[in-house]
């Protein structure tokens, strides 16, 4: 008589010698015919080992590398400039502007001077509250998502605008804005 443990461990044995064998005939038979000669199946393996050394490579690069590679938001997006027809996206990607003031009436002299034709960087300069982040930030290009996570009204602006419309003025949190 034998054990449970024993029974369930010769059941599992032969399911796995089973499991070989089929597999391996399936090879064999694969093989006879030629599938593995075609183009199709060539290109296959092509990209297998393609994304293979790939992982391999990224597996490297954790075991050897103790300090973690730093990118830029500038970094980023030069790569993405570079290669953008690489990209396919499900979301949208902007480049916006965005003017914060204390006053609202700073904020319509800004938005104002801005539709009359004074120059972004100018405007930002005079009277946005913190002038370089802005200025850097409207250089900067980022799915919808990654705009305005902290603002959901701004956000919710980006989805209706056009692409040269200015925003009205919003009192958010205190402070006055427009995009």
């Amino acid at each position: 008589m034998q054990t449970p443990g024993v029974v369930d461990t010769i059941s599992f044995y032969r399911s796995a010698q089973k499991s070989w064998v089929e597999r391996e005939m399936v090879l064999a038979h694969a093989r006879s015919i030629g599938l593995d000669k075609t183009s199709r199946y060539q290109s296959r393996q092509q990209e297998l080992r393609s994304q293979l050394l790939e992982d391999e490579f990224a597996i490297y690069l954790e075991q050897h590398n103790d300090s973690r590679v730093e990118v830029t938001q500038a970094e980023i997006q030069d790569f993405y400039l570079q290669n953008r027809d690489r990209f396919q996206f499900d979301e949208p990607w902007f480049r916006i502007r965005h003017v914060t003031t204390s006053s609202y009436q700073e904020a319509l002299n800004a938005r104002s001077e801005l539709l009359g034709g004074r120059a972004w960087q100018e405007i930002a300069q005079q009277y946005s509250l913190d002038p370089e982040a802005r200025v850097q930030k409207s250089e900067q290009i980022r799915p919808l998502s990654q705009w305005f996570s902290d603002l959901p009204q701004l956000q919710s602006l980006l989805r209706v605008l056009g692409v040269t419309e200015v925003s009205d003025v919003y009192r958010i949190a205190g402070r006055w804005h427009f995009i």
